[in-house]
Order: C-alpha cells, then sequence, then structure tokens
C-alpha cells in the first residue's frame, strides 16, 4: 500500500512539473506575442505621424502663394512654366507613396487584431493550464 501511495505521490510530483513546464512556455508565447504586438503598434503611430505631417505639407503647398506656380507680375517665364509642367509627377509620387504607407498601415491593423485574438487563446490555455495545477 505504501508502494501505490508512492506511485500517486511521484505521478501527481511529474504531472506538476509538465504543468509548470506548459505554463512557463504559455507565459513566454504571451510575452513575446505582445512584445510583437507593441512594435507593430509603434510602427503604426510613426506611420500616422508620417501621414499627418505629409497631409499639413501637402496643405500648405496647396494654399502657398506657390500654389499656382505661375503667378502674373511675381513668378512667371521659362522658369515657371518648367516648373508647373514638372509638378504634377513629384505630387502623384507623393500620392503613391502616401497610399502606399495607407496600405501598409492596413496590413499592420489586421496583424496587431490577429495578435489580439492569439493572446486571448493563450491566456485562456494559460488560465486553463493553472486550474489543472491548483487541482492537484
Amino acid at each position: 500500500m505504501a508502494d501505490t501511495s508512492a506511485k500517486k505521490r511521484a505521478a501527481i510530483a511529474a504531472k506538476r512539473r509538465r504543468l509548470k513546464a506548459a505554463i512557463k512556455k504559455v507565459e513566454q508565447q504571451i510575452k513575446q506575442a505582445e512584445g510583437v504586438q507593441k512594435r507593430l503598434k509603434r510602427a503604426d503611430d510613426k506611420i500616422d505621424v508620417s501621414l499627418e505631417r505629409w497631409e499639413r505639407r501637402l496643405f500648405v503647398f496647396h494654399a502657398g502663394e506657390m500654389a499656382p506656380v505661375v503667378v502674373t507680375d511675381r513668378f512667371e517665364g521659362e522658369s515657371a512654366e518648367k516648373i508647373k509642367a514638372r509638378l504634377p509627377e513629384p505630387l502623384e509620387e507623393m500620392d503613391a507613396d502616401k497610399s502606399s504607407a495607407q496600405c501598409v498601415q492596413r496590413e499592420i491593423s489586421i496583424q496587431i487584431r490577429k495578435l489580439d485574438t492569439y493572446i486571448l487563446k493563450k491566456k485562456r490555455e494559460l488560465a486553463s493550464l493553472r486550474v489543472q495545477l491548483a487541482a492537484l
């Protein structure tokens, strides 16, 4: 009978070690996912700041005195005409860059939501493992 009791205690101790190892692994997975999520959120914030800066500068450009490029008795002549002819190209490039940044932002948002789901799943798993450990 003492032999059976010792086997049960050894089995419980082994299960406790397995559960503790599983808990530690899940805690590390959660910590790693939260770290990635935090870095993604920082990247998203940086893109936001850059887009806001871009919008302000574009507004200033369109609202500024150079917006029409050719201004009679101020900015006219061959140089103004050359600038006017070349201006749409950089503006189109700027719009394309802005659009690309917004696409990256959408993808970042998707990844953040997926990480939210993953973290929630892992936290549930962690809670279940802790309940199992407490029941021993």
